[in-house]
């Protein structure tokens, strides 16, 4: 029954002295040094460029928005590239959250488009959408009344 009772409380002398609560298991930790450190930095992702080609029916597209459906990424730029072969680029440098809409971008001209294009970096796997407003343009205002006739006229 001794034998017993010494192996229990030599058995909590160990966990206590493991744990730090005896003086002397203090001491030496308190005497240990860093010998060497670890750091994680992920590799940052590459730029990536994405590609909306559009159906004729929507080449009228003047404003555009670009949504991050799931994952998140930095948007840099967008270009705009008309049937002409004309080439529009808008600096961005947008951050978007899952489920975030960049500002509107509008195009400087009313020539058809052929695609948009997207360059952004991702963090993780992400899914781009891009939002444009199809309505057709406002048609050209009427012309101008002819002026009054007057009474030499007649």
């Amino acid at each position: 029954m001794y034998k017993f009772l010494i192996r229990v409380l030599a058995t909590i002398a160990v966990f206590a002295a493991a744990a730090g609560s005896l003086p002397g298991f203090a001491v030496a930790q308190e005497g240990m040094r860093a010998v060497g450190s670890l750091s994680y930095v992920p590799e940052p992702a590459r730029e990536q460029r994405g590609i909306f080609n559009l159906r004729s029916s929507d080449e009228n597209v003047r404003a555009v928005r670009i949504e991050a459906v799931s994952g998140s990424a930095d948007i840099v730029e967008i270009r705009f590239v008309f049937r002409s072969g004309v080439v529009e680029r808008v600096r961005m440098g947008e951050k978007l959250r899952p489920g975030g809409l960049t500002g509107t971008v509008r195009t400087n001209t009313s020539r058809p488009l052929q695609r948009v294009e997207v360059s952004f970096v991702p963090t993780g796997s992400v899914t781009l959408v891009l939002r444009a407003d199809t309505r057709a343009p406002a048609p050209p205002p009427p012309p101008p009344a002819p002026p009054p006739a007057q009474w030499r006229e007649l």
